[in-house]
C-alpha cells in the first residue's frame, strides 16, 4: 500500500465525509419525527460527537492502551474519478491519502451544518 500525502484533497474529502454523516443523521432525526429546530441542534450535536471519536479527540482505550484513530480515504484504482493516485503510482496499486496533521472533522462540524441546512432553504 503506497501512502500519499496532499493536505488539500484530504481536506475536501474529510468534508465531504463531515457532509454526508451530517446529512445522515439529519434524515433519521427528520424521519423519526423531530422537528426541524430541534433536528438541527441534535445533528450538530451528535455529529462532533461522532467526528470527535473519528479524529481521535475522544479519550478511548482497550485493556489500558489508548486507541487513537488515524483517517485515510483509501481508492484501488487511481484511475477512477477521485485522482488520489499520482504518475508514479502503480495502477493497480492500492493506494491511502493521508495529511500531515490527521483529521479534525470535529473543528468542520458547524461549519458544514450551516452548509447543509442552507442548502436546503435554497
Amino acid at each position: 500500500m503506497k501512502t500519499i500525502l496532499d493536505d488539500e484533497k484530504f481536506d475536501c474529502f474529510q468534508a465531504k465525509m463531515v457532509e454526508h454523516i451530517i446529512d445522515s443523521i439529519k434524515r433519521t432525526l427528520i424521519s423519526k419525527g423531530i422537528d426541524e429546530e430541534d433536528a438541527y441542534d441534535m445533528t450538530g450535536e451528535i455529529a462532533f460527537n461522532v467526528c470527535a471519536v473519528i479524529d481521535g479527540s475522544a479519550v478511548m482505550d482497550y485493556e489500558g492502551e489508548d486507541i487513537i484513530p488515524f483517517l485515510g480515504f483509501s481508492q484501488t484504482n487511481p484511475e477512477t474519478k477521485n485522482e488520489i493516485a499520482t504518475k508514479e503510482t502503480a495502477t493497480k496499486e492500492e493506494v491511502i491519502l493521508i495529511n500531515s496533521a490527521g483529521s479534525y472533522l470535529h473543528e468542520m462540524t458547524f461549519g458544514v451544518l450551516d452548509e447543509v441546512y442552507d442548502d436546503e432553504e435554497e
